[in-house]
């Protein structure tokens, strides 16, 4: 089990006392809220479906205030530490929230007692906690819930064998490979998050279903219009070679240096097209999918293997 401690201070972080409230009120309504993400200090190694908790940090009533998991693996975010360094975030899945004033069920009075190991009152947000420790932790957080009366005893036991990825999101699972539907790939997030779990655990299973995904995208393009003349901004890394930019969506285009996008619209064009697009680009040998949050290099085998893809989902669709 890998766990990860989210540290909020609610005197100095967005997500302030209100929202909070707001959010925990939603999840007793049976909401979950579709957005949500925050900093993660050991970010290299986190993946989809991992667990963090999060303590609220600097007040008279510290304690743990939300369980959740992780929708994929982190990315850089557009906040800078002091040092001009930047933070990087992780997309959470909130299963529950807690009241984060004196009815807290889970206060830092009783588990730093059981728990010393642990800093429940400061130190950075996303700190892995050893796996052992991992799990008698969350053993504990599941029987203190249970005797209060806030989980039901099998309420923990869906937790830990949901799967985010292909039930949160309606996306398809690994070992159902499926054509995903135009209502699905609508907003990107099922392209964004395919590519998280293929990330998160590169092979066949989990590359095929982001392939497919990606056949039938129709993705974001960088398009500068100077008159008559129209063409697609470019990117070049430090080695002096150039990539063509696309998003998966608006919110992935909003993570990076924005001067690179300036005097650039975000024009809609199908995958197939872009493919096309990039071969009229001057020493352009590479598409890359989400340059500024988690980007994945598209060369010329993996468009053969796209294209081949989507030809076969077009005959099967045919008989």
């Amino acid at each position: 089990m890998s766990l990860y401690v989210l540290r909020w201070n609610p005197k100095k972080s967005a997500h302030t006392k209100e929202i909070h409230l707001d959010l925990v009120n939603h999840l007793r309504n049976g909401e979950t809220p579709d957005d949500f993400s925050f900093e993660v200090t050991e970010y290299e190694k986190v993946k989809a479906d991992d667990i963090f908790i999060m303590q609220q940090i600097g007040t008279k009533n510290d304690g743990i205030v939300m369980v959740g998991k992780f929708k994929g693996a982190c990315y850089k975010s557009n906040e800078v530490h002091k040092d001009g360094k930047k933070k990087y975030s992780g997309d959470l899945w909130v299963m529950d929230a807690f009241d984060a004033g004196s009815e807290n069920p889970l206060p830092a009075t009783r588990y730093e007692k059981l728990f010393p190991k642990i800093n429940w009152h400061e130190g950075p947000s996303g700190v892995r906690v050893e796996d052992d420790l991992a799990v008698e932790l969350m053993t504990t957080i599941e029987k203190d819930l249970i005797e209060k009366e806030i989980w039901k005893p099998e309420y923990f036991k869906r937790f830990m064998e949901w799967d985010f990825l292909s039930q949160a999101m309606n996306t398809p699972p690994a070992s159902e490979i499926r054509r995903p539907t135009p209502e699905e790939l609508e907003d990107g997030k099922m392209l964004v998050t395919l590519k998280q779990r293929f990330f998160s655990d590169p092979k066949e299973e989990t590359y095929f279903p982001f392939l497919m995904c990606l056949a039938d995208s129709v993705l974001l393009v960088p398009t500068v219009f100077e008159g008559e003349n129209i063409f697609a901004k470019t990117l070049t890394n430090e080695d002096g070679e150039t990539g063509f930019p696309v998003f998966s969506n608006y919110e992935q285009s909003e993570f990076g240096n924005q001067e690179v996008l300036k005097g650039a619209q975000l024009v809609p064009v199908p995958f197939m097209e872009c493919i096309t697009l990039s071969k009229t680009i001057e020493n352009c040998n590479t598409i890359v999918l989400d340059p500024f949050s988690q980007p994945f290099a598209i060369n010329d085998e993996i468009c053969q293997t796209v294209l081949q893809i989507k030809e076969e989902m077009d005959k099967l669709d045919e008989s």
